[in-house]
Order: structure tokens, then sequence, then C-alpha cells
């Protein structure tokens, strides 16, 4: 399989960080167009809007007065769709087996600057609202236009790999999870390794 179109993001990323991340492995990887491209067609911006505060729900930290099981009742939903500023859609792709694949920019609050990338999956209810949320991935803390070289990276990757974290080992691509935090599917959540699991 050619992996030619995964190699341009790469040497910009090297470019970007000064950093060399390690190539996928000759059939590792799916030949694809630039994240960026990789985008659901027909949606008017009202919808793109709309399919982002569904993914932000999950993501940001909850509203005081929700838990993890009703963060996504209606009365919450204008406390998500205030974050959308805070919020980019990267990359979006369905698969057959019925999963929806997305790549996001997120706030990071962190000394070392304000965005990182996450990326992860889903499915859909009757009423097309995500169902089995998980976040894969979240990238360290990058510029923008790093976090979309990144995502030419990861992303392809990751849904090639059924959802495994790619370049797992490489903490210049992926911060977590680590040897510190994992996502807990249950709860919905990054918790630290060792903490007690959801009942």
């Amino acid at each position: 399989m050619k992996t030619f179109p995964l190699m341009l993001p790469i040497a910009l990323f090297i470019a970007a960080c000064g950093n060399v991340p390690t190539p996928p492995a000759p059939g590792t990887a799916t030949a694809a167009p630039p994240a960026a491209m990789i985008m659901p067609t027909g949606l008017t911006s009202a919808q793109r809007d709309s399919l982002l505060v569904d993914l932000i729900t999950y993501i940001h930290r909850r509203p005081t007065a929700a838990i993890n099981m009703d963060r996504t009742d209606p009365r919450f939903r204008p406390y998500y769709r205030a974050q959308l500023p805070l919020y980019g859609l990267i990359a979006h792709r369905s698969t057959p087996d019925g999963y929806h694949w997305y790549f996001l920019s997120r706030p990071a609050g962190s000394v070392k600057g304000d965005r990182r990338g996450v990326a992860g999956r889903y499915r859909t209810g009757r009423d097309g609202r995500p169902t089995a949320f998980e976040e894969v991935l979240n990238t360290p803390v990058l510029s923008i236009d790093s976090i979309r070289l990144v995502a030419d990276i990861l992303f392809p990757a990751m849904i090639e790999q059924d959802g495994a974290v790619p370049h797992a080992d490489d903490r210049r691509l992926v911060e977590w999870p680590d040897g510190r935090l994992y996502y807990d599917r249950q709860l919905q959540e990054w918790r630290a390794v060792g903490a007690p699991k959801a009942p």
C-alpha cells in the first residue's frame, strides 16, 4: 500500500516542531487525504455546529449541576453551546461498521499553551445523537497549525487500527493515554491509572 500521502504531513510536522516522529510502517496506515479534507458533506453551518456541540458535551468539563449520567440533559445544552468558540472540528469520518470518527482542537489550559487535539469515536442513536462515545487520545499542547498536521498523521491511522492509539509511545504526538491516565469508557472521562473504577 502506498504511504506517500502520509509523508508530506509528517515532513511538515518535523519542520514545525524540530522533532522527528516515527513514520508508519508500510501497510499500517490508510493512504488518505489530509484530515482537514475528511469532513461530512452536505452539512449546513448550523448542522455542523450542532454536531460539534454534541461532541463538546462529552469532552468539556460538566456544569456544576451535572453528573456523568445526565450531562446530555437538554437543560445543559446552552452551557455546552456557549463553549463552541473554544473548539474546532478538524476531521470527521463515518465507517461501514457504524462508527463516526472525529478529531477536534480543544482548550488545554496549560502553561505551555491553550490548544490540544482530541480524537475518538462514537455511534449514533435513533435521534442521531452520539452514543458509546469515547476519546481515544489527546495530543500535547500545540499550535493550531501543528494540531492539524498531527491530525493528518494520527486520524487515518486511528481508523485503520480500529481505535487503537497510533504512535502511542511518541509523546510528541500523543500525550495520553500514558502511564498516568487512561480513558474510562463507562464514566466517559480520563482517570488516573490506579484510581477506583466506576461501580
